[in-house]
């Protein structure tokens, strides 16, 4: 025997079709309907279900909620497949829209290589200048720091520097 719980218009106990309705109940016997306390007991404790936060079928099919996942939706194991961020980057390093605007006004590249530019056919080929300044070298500002004058310098509070090179060497200026 099946006890089935039907919906008309309330909740009620009842015996399905084609099922005998003798049976143990507890320590009753005896035909279902016959135990009217127990179908008193069952049918109150239905009454005192709260069916307020229910919803019709009518009404739930009018909220439009999805009843299938979409084929453009994927599933969690397809997204993380794809190894998409999933928390906050950094972006301290990089530069704002305002930082930027100083430098290169948008859409005002060059469209055209100007003549004046130097294709690299122009350029002389390089493999035999120096990439670094040998250590017997130095700069002028270390040349000017060790106090030489210089030959105008010289020219300047001796004359002739040359005339009197070849004086104390004793040659002849031409």
């Amino acid at each position: 025997m099946k006890v089935v719980l039907k919906l008309n218009n309330k909740l009620s106990v009842g015996i399905a079709p084609g099922t005998s309705s003798k049976g143990l109940w507890g320590a009753i016997q005896g035909e279902i309907e016959n135990q009217k306390d127990l179908i008193e007991y069952v049918d109150g404790k239905i009454a005192e279900v709260d069916h307020t936060a229910f919803v019709t079928k009518e009404e739930l099919e009018g909220k439009g909620y999805i009843t299938s996942i979409p084929e453009e939706y994927i599933t969690e194991s397809e997204l993380d497949a794809k190894e998409y961020l999933t928390e906050h980057q950094d972006l301290t390093h990089l530069a704002t829209k305002e930082e930027l605007s100083g430098y290169q006004v948008k859409g005002d590249y060059l469209t055209s290589i100007p003549d004046e530019y130097a294709k690299k056919s122009d350029i002389p080929d390089t493999s035999g200048f120096i990439t670094e300044i040998p250590e017997e070298y130095i700069t002028e500002t270390e040349l000017n720091a060790k106090g030489y004058a210089t030959l105008a310098e010289l020219n300047e509070a001796l004359g002739d520097v040359n005339a009197v090179l070849d004086e104390i060497i004793g040659e002849e200026t031409v």
